[in-house]
C-alpha cells in the first residue's frame, strides 16, 4: 500500500548548502544533493515543503512549497480523495466486485458451511486470492498486461493460506 503523504505531517530535511540543493532522505533513488523540480518530486523524497531558500525550477511557484499540507483533512476532502481512488481502481480493474458472487458460486457449487474460526480464517484468505485473480483477469479482455501488484499479492496470500492450513493440520492431528 502506498503511503499517503497528505494525511501525515512529514519531516522537512534541512538545506544542504547555500546553493539551495537538499540531501534526499535515506532510500531515495538518487544520491547527493538534488534540485526540487515539482511537488511530485518533493513528495517522492518524503518532504511536505522545501527549505525557504531552496532552489526551485522556474515554472514551479515558490510559495506553494512553503505551505504545509493539512494534517487533518475535512470529511468532504476525504470523500473527494476516496472518489478519486475509486475511479482510478475502477479504470484499472473494472467492476470485478460485481462479479465476485458468480466466481464464488462457481468454486462452491453446493452450499458452503463454515462453523469454526479456522474455517472463517481460511475462507477469508481464499476470498483475497479470488479477488486478486478476478482483478488480474480483468486485464485480458482489454488486451493489456495485468497488474504486477495483483500477482505479488496472489503469491503472498497463497503462502499465507499454506502456512495457515499447516497450522490447522498440526493443531488437529493427534499428539
Amino acid at each position: 500500500m502506498r503511503f499517503n503523504h497528505e494525511d501525515h505531517e512529514l519531516p522537512t530535511i534541512p538545506r544542504q548548502d547555500r546553493s539551495g540543493k537538499i540531501d534526499p532522505p535515506p532510500g531515495y533513488a538518487n544520491s547527493g544533493p538534488v534540485k526540487v523540480e515539482s511537488e511530485e518530486h518533493l513528495s517522492e523524497m518524503g518532504l511536505n515543503r522545501v527549505p525557504v531558500d531552496a532552489e526551485l525550477s522556474e515554472d514551479w511557484p515558490s510559495d506553494a512549497c512553503r505551505k504545509p499540507r493539512p494534517v487533518n483533512p475535512k470529511v468532504p476532502d476525504r470523500l473527494t480523495k476516496l472518489g478519486d481512488i475509486y475511479r482510478e481502481r475502477n479504470a484499472t480493474y473494472g467492476d470485478t466486485y460485481k462479479n465476485f458472487g458468480f466466481v464464488m458460486k462457481s468454486f462452491f457449487r453446493e452450499s458452503l458451511t463454515l462453523t469454526t474460526v479456522e474455517d472463517w480464517n481460511r475462507i477469508g484468505i481464499f476470498f483475497h486470492l479470488a479477488d486478486k485473480l478476478a482483478r488480474y483477469s480483468a486485464s485480458f479482455p482489454r488486451g493489456v498486461v495485468g497488474h504486477v501488484d495483483s500477482l505479488d499479492d496472489l503469491s503472498v496470500y497463497s503462502q499465507m493460506l499454506q502456512e495457515y492450513d499447516q497450522d490447522v493440520r498440526n493443531d488437529t492431528q493427534p499428539k
